[in-house]
């Protein structure tokens, strides 16, 4: 008997290593293998702004220590990015972690590890909830076909790889509390510890995914363990949130200040029926939106709740319970929320349709039960017929879900990822370069998904402070919930008005109180209204569909008073500082956690309709540096629960 399990043994691993080879063929669609060691990062969609977001914050890890600073190169100074990109701090560590790498290919290889991990991720997950071999081979197999047929590979396509790779680490951490349930192993802690830790870093919703299968576990495992045990979990818990606390307490810090995220209109729906869409009509809410090469069909949907349903019944009749009505819980929990949440305030926030994604990679164990044991009752039947017969309708099934997503992503290389820069934006990085100082800042004009990404498929602009030393302004994204959002200049909409909504007298007042020098714009309405006062700027470069004007003024960040600014990260040196009328206004947007050296209050000022303010000194001494102080920040935290 044991050289018959040795080889099966055998066997499996080989099966395993060809779902790796078959994954790493779906990868060289994104991209080719001729890039994976090269030093270019990605730089389609969103993933341009995830590099600029991982350089930031490498940076400021080796500076300060910590993961988020005030950035005086977006929107005239802002600290709300640790808000804003709650989905990039486990990329931004995995950068920093990989230093003596070029930082493009460290980047690079964080997208590289996720996409070619997942046969193991999922079979390894599999093992530890207690499935056999080959219902492990048999998930690894279909959560591998399912990231190339579902909406997983257009998020794979817009850069929020980080969520997909939280699925998967969510899943797995909650295998090895399963497993540790079970075996009592210190090390099944350990590694649930570190991987729930890492994954909550990697995107904030990892914890709405642990949740209801973490409480299941415990819930059901709590009779049976010591107080050791006990003890371990809650030391592991403690840790998830202490190693994450440098980025979590700042970021709910900030999130309180902005006055608390809205409801979303990404990933919601609009319809109590959204279910019998995708599972009777079989045509998923994700098929309306934009930029999706090919329409998804619910019958991969269908046909994993109905073998996960059957999987879930499978576990509990033969004395898996733990894993069936964890399965279970989840799985319904997760339906309820994807499709549900929308209607509720609080959990529409939370951009609910998304979670779709993890309900399915959820229902892949349950789902590849239930098969494997269809296919063990034939096989006992000794009905050979039945057995061919169903082997060629799994055939037929695979063939037909996946021949539309080869056709595009192996014909048609639609999912194929940039790791170039667009030679028109080489030129005008080059251009700003040579034509630009840092007296004043860049005004640029944004474009996304709306207006088709009119920078080549790429945030470029995003990595333009990080490519030419000046500060931008409208760079960053108009979608964001923070006081600063009203400084965005995106799709014809500038400071949250139409463009053609602007005389030229206040156009100008904007121009100066932001220190405007340049303008960069795409769209006709832009263009119409920089070209229709020439007498305040000047057409100086045109780059295919960007034209670049320059301010006819004079550049300085002191808005009342006068000196010299030196702006980096998180510090704001003035020097030869000259007053008026005992006062120092500077052009840039005013922080509660400023402190001055030597002590001087540093207080807002709000002009026109920007709702944050600019930094204000009253009496100031010739020579003072203005400092962010995390220690306020974390000071700061204790007043969200008064």
């Amino acid at each position: 008997m044991e050289p018959v399990k040795q080889r099966q043994k055998k066997n499996h691993v080989f099966v395993l290593a060809l779902l790796v080879f078959l994954q790493a063929g779906f990868t060289h669609c994104y991209i080719p293998v001729s890039e994976w060691f090269s030093s270019n990062p990605v730089y389609t969609d969103d993933y341009s702004i995830h590099y600029g977001d991982a350089l930031y914050k490498a940076g400021y890890l080796r500076n300060f220590g910590m993961l988020f600073a005030y950035n005086p190169f977006l929107r005239a100074g802002t600290a709300y990015t640790a808000v804003t990109s709650v989905d990039n701090y486990g990329w931004a560590l995995f950068v920093a972690a990989l230093g003596w790498f070029s930082t493009g290919f460290a980047y690079k290889l964080y997208i590289l590890l996720t996409l070619l991990g997942v046969p193991l991720f999922l079979y390894v997950s599999a093992r530890n909830f207690g499935l056999g071999r080959t219902e492990g081979i048999v998930s690894a197999f279909a959560g591998t076909i399912f990231l190339q047929v579902s909406i997983c590979v257009d998020f794979l396509y817009w850069g929020t790889v980080s969520y997909i790779l939280s699925c998967y680490l969510s899943i797995l951490s909650v295998s090895f509390l399963v497993h540790f349930s079970k075996h009592k192993k210190f090390f099944d802690v350990l590694w649930f510890a570190l991987l729930l830790s890492y994954g909550f870093a990697v995107h904030v919703f990892t914890a709405v995914h642990v949740l209801v299968p973490g409480l299941v576990c415990y819930g059901l495992s709590i009779a049976r363990l010591s107080v050791r045990e006990h003890l371990l979990i809650a030391g592991a818990a403690l840790f998830v949130l202490l190693s994450n606390s440098l980025w979590l307490l700042p970021s709910l810090t900030l999130i309180k200040e902005s006055g608390g995220f809205p409801p979303s209109f990404f990933y919601v729906t609009e319809s109590l029926l959204e279910p019998f869409n995708t599972y009777i009509r079989l045509n998923p809410k994700f098929n309306e939106y934009m930029n999706i090469p090919f329409q998804k069909t619910g019958f991969v949907d269908l046909l994993l709740l109905v073998c996960g349903i059957a999987g879930v019944i499978c576990l509990v009749l033969r004395r898996q319970q733990l894993a069936g009505y964890l399965f279970g819980a989840s799985a319904f929990s997760m339906f309820v929320l994807a499709y549900y949440g929308s209607f509720w305030d609080v959990t529409a926030r939370l951009t609910p349709l998304r979670f779709v994604i993890f309900l399915n990679m959820l229902l892949l164990f349950p789902a590849a039960v239930g098969l494997c044991a269809l296919f063990s009752r034939i096989k006992r039947s000794g009905k050979r017929k039945v057995m061919v017969g169903l082997w060629v309708i799994v055939f037929c099934i695979v063939a037909a879900v996946c021949a539309t997503p080869y056709y595009h992503l192996f014909v048609k290389k639609d999912f194929r990822l940039q790791t170039t820069v667009p030679k028109p934006l080489e030129e005008l990085v080059q251009w700003l370069k040579d034509n630009t100082d840092p007296n004043g800042r860049v005004l640029i004009e944004n474009s996304d998904f709306a207006t088709g990404h009119q920078y080549y498929g790429t945030h470029m602009s995003y990595l333009f402070p990080l490519l030419t030393g000046r500060e931008f302004l409208g760079n960053y994204s108009p979608y964001t919930p923070t006081p600063d959002q009203f400084s965005s200049f995106a799709d014809g909409l500038l400071f949250g008005r139409d463009v053609a909504g602007f005389s030229a007298d206040e156009l100008w007042r904007y121009i100066e109180l932001y220190n405007i020098r340049w303008v960069i714009v795409w769209s006709e309405g832009s263009k119409s209204l920089f070209s229709g006062a020439p007498e305040r700027f000047l057409l100086s470069k045109k780059i295919e569909d960007f034209h670049v004007y320059t301010a006819r003024r004079n550049g300085t960040f002191f808005l009342k008073g006068s000196g010299k600014i030196t702006a980096r990260p998180s510090r704001i040196e003035l020097s030869n500082v000259q007053p008026e009328d005992d006062t120092v206004i500077i052009s840039y947007h005013w922080s509660r956690y400023f402190r001055a050296t030597p002590e001087v209050p540093v207080e807002p000022t709000l002009f026109y309709q920007d709702p944050v303010g600019f930094i204000t000194l009253k009496n100031p001494p010739e020579n003072v540096t203005l400092f962010f102080s995390y220690p306020a920040v974390f000071a700061t935290f204790g007043g969200l629960f008064h």
